[in-house]
């Protein structure tokens, strides 16, 4: 259907949506020539340049995909789109430079201050650095300070810190947000985490009991 679209209509979204179709198959070289098509089509497509920064990305071409991500923010004028942020945070992120990454995700968030995915990928760069007061300071900002969103973010932070107390607060205070078998998995990969197998074992096993062998957290559990 798409090599058919383009015969009847040469343009650069029929590229880039192959393109795309190709990156879901890792047919990278040929994703590649259709967004290489589109730019000479349209050369200020900022689509094109984000989606080739992506294949670079995944290839761990990273100063390669850095130049493509830059190109796209370069060329989307007024009309910002957040995706070629998010991905060259990301890619710093993968290079171990947390700086660099954590620069990215502030100027986004400055742009695109409704969109949780950044508060979420800065506390990730956080959480890297074992800057755990600052990763969740991010998500209270994201989130909210009380909100079940929050809390449920949180949960891994604390668990990270080695604060069981805080982790298990943090479950309290989201615990309608969970069945009670999901809760116990919780509790058990808290526990777990923190090297106290046997409380993990005992919750592990209410957690079985109670979603029943058919459910998604009794074979989640089995695993």
């Amino acid at each position: 259907y798409a090599d058919r679209q383009l015969e009847l209509d040469e343009d650069a979204y029929y590229y880039i949506e192959r393109g795309l179709l190709y990156m879901a198959a890792n047919r990278w070289e040929e994703a590649l020539a259709d967004y290489e098509k589109a730019v000479e089509l349209e050369p200020d497509n900022q689509y094109a340049y984000n989606n080739t920064g992506c294949i670079y990305k995944y290839r761990g071409q990273y100063q390669e995909a850095i130049a493509m991500f830059e190109k796209a923010m370069s060329v989307m004028g007024e009309d910002k789109e957040l995706l070629p942020y998010g991905n060259l945070g990301d890619t710093y992120n993968r290079m171990g430079e947390y700086e660099l990454a954590e620069k990215v995700y502030l100027d986004a968030i400055a742009s695109f201050p409704d969109s949780l995915s950044l508060y979420r990928s800065l506390a990730l760069v956080y959480r890297y650095q074992q800057q755990y007061d600052k990763a969740l300071a991010i998500l209270a900002k994201g989130y909210g300070e009380d909100t079940p969103e929050f809390y449920g973010r949180a949960e891994i932070v604390y668990l990270e810190m080695g604060d069981m107390k805080q982790f298990l607060n943090c479950l309290s205070k989201n615990y309608n947000e969970y069945t009670q078998a999901e809760l116990q998995g919780e509790y058990a990969d808290g526990y777990f985490y923190n090297g106290k197998y046997w409380r993990a074992v005992q919750a592990m096993k209410k957690n079985l009991s109670q979603a029943g062998e058919d459910a998604f957290e009794y074979r989640m559990a089995c695993i």
